[in-house]
C-alpha cells in the first residue's frame, strides 16, 4: 500500500504580507499585565510570608 500523499500549504508568504494591527496590541498589551501582575503577587508573599511566619 503506498504512502498517503500530503497536500501542504505554504504560510510563509501570508505572515510575511500581514500587517501588526491594533489586535496585535491589544493581545501583546493584555500578556504584559497578566505577567507583570501574576509575579507581582509572588513579591508581595515574599516579603510578607516571612513576617506572618514570625508571628
Amino acid at each position: 500500500m503506498p504512502p498517503a500523499e500530503i497536500n501542504s500549504v505554504d504560510i510563509t508568504p501570508i505572515i510575511d504580507q500581514a500587517k501588526f494591527q491594533s489586535i496585535h496590541r491589544l493581545t501583546i498589551f493584555w500578556c504584559a499585565y497578566i505577567i507583570i501582575f501574576d509575579g507581582y503577587d509572588l513579591a508581595v508573599l515574599g516579603v510578607i510570608l516571612p513576617k506572618l511566619m514570625a508571628e
